[in-house]
């Protein structure tokens, strides 16, 4: 790509960064909060971007902010009611407790398209491959998706070894990513994608042809 190839205005971008923080103290703190946090610090100097991120995440994202403001940054704070909370205690409580949350999600992008009429959607966390983005099936704009990852599996030979509680839990994880493939909001918005960035083989494979 050179110089020419990017657009002489800058676009209105929607992302989608339910983790977004690089910070330890934080619920969802990984691989995909220090991704999504350098993803948008590059975007953002190139193009507008509105930023729908957990609300668990304000406190780290103002901080960053308060040390190096991204003036073409805006983050918009979305949170699921108390009761839900108890989810993220545990892990597969935190990926059920994003897939709701990217509902709610849905419903505010929805009405920041009627007065921002974006260019783009970016799915980035979670950088899941095999969750569904809700926005990203269903809002009417362009949408891309990634860098992500998730289709690779614990060799059977290794799943043996176990303990038995580990070994449930991998069969549990199996069963939940065949599931959340199959989901039709998955498989709509995988038909509808621009772009569907992977970060590794298995992730490739599992993109259908």
């Amino acid at each position: 790509m050179v110089a020419s190839d990017f657009p002489k205005t800058k676009l209105r971008v929607l992302m989608c960064a339910f983790a977004c923080a690089a910070d330890p103290s934080t619920k969802f703190f990984g691989g995909g909060d220090l991704m999504a946090c350098n993803m948008v610090k590059r975007l953002g100097r190139v193009h507008r971007l509105w930023v729908l991120t957990a609300a668990q995440n304000r406190k780290a994202i103002e901080a960053a902010l308060k040390a190096k403001p991204l003036p073409d940054v805006q983050f918009v704070y979305v949170e699921l009611p108390g009761w839900l909370h108890p989810l993220l205690r545990h892990q597969g409580g935190i990926q059920f407790y994003a897939y709701l949350w990217q509902w709610k999600a849905y419903f505010v992008a929805r009405k920041l398209q009627r007065q921002i009429h974006f260019d783009a959607f970016h799915h980035l966390t979670y950088d899941n491959d095999w969750m569904a983005s809700i926005i990203g099936a269903l809002l009417p704009v362009p949408y891309l998706r990634g860098p992500g990852g998730g289709a690779h599996r614990t060799p059977k030979a290794f799943v043996r070894n176990y303990p038995l509680r580990e070994r449930c839990w991998e069969r549990v994880r199996t069963i939940g990513q065949w599931l959340y493939r199959h989901d039709p909001f998955f498989v709509l918005g995988r038909r509808r994608a621009k772009a569907i960035l992977v970060c590794n083989r298995e992730a490739l494979n599992a993109v259908p042809q």
